[in-house]
Parts: structure tokens; C-alpha cells; sequence
């Protein structure tokens, strides 16, 4: 989780392997991800500045995020199956 304030946000890592991972697999891709809800809509200048600073903790992270060289997760699906979305 991370504190926004009025808010907390869920994170996700979400883990992409080249078929069914075993227990020697690694992954192709890896992704985190984060949301937060408001059901009145009303988000305060605070949770979005948290969540905007949230945003580039993450991208700063360069010891784990990926070099300028690797694909995104949309190029690595089209590599294998350039007509996914047909």
C-alpha cells in the first residue's frame, strides 16, 4: 500500500513469462502498478500530489526498472503476435 493521504493505494506486480512458468523460469516482463479510489470523484490536491510523487519514486527506482534497450509490455506482445488486436 501507499499512503496517499485520505487514501491509500493498492499496488500490484504483475510478473510475464513466455508460457507457464516453472520453477526456473524468469520473467520477460515485469510491472507494478498502483490505484486508488475515490467514489465522490473529489481527489484533494494532496492525494494527487502523492500519487504523482508515488508515480516517480517508482520510475526512479533505476537498479531494478528496465534499461533504454528493452521493450515495452504492448512491443513484447506484438513480437510474438503482431495481429493481437485484429
Amino acid at each position: 500500500m501507499i499512503d496517499l493521504g485520505e487514501f491509500d493505494a493498492d499496488m500490484e506486480l504483475t510478473l510475464w513469462y513466455n508460457g507457464t512458468p516453472t520453477n526456473n523460469s524468469k520473467p520477460i516482463a515485469a510491472e507494478v502498478s498502483f490505484k486508488y479510489e475515490d467514489s465522490n470523484a473529489t481527489y484533494t490536491k494532496k492525494v494527487v500530489n502523492r500519487a504523482a510523487n508515488a508515480l516517480v519514486a517508482l520510475n526512479n527506482l533505476s537498479n531494478w526498472t528496465a534499461s533504454g534497450s528493452s521493450k515495452t509490455k504492448t512491443q513484447l506482445v506484438y513480437q510474438y503476435q503482431n495481429n493481437f488486436c485484429n
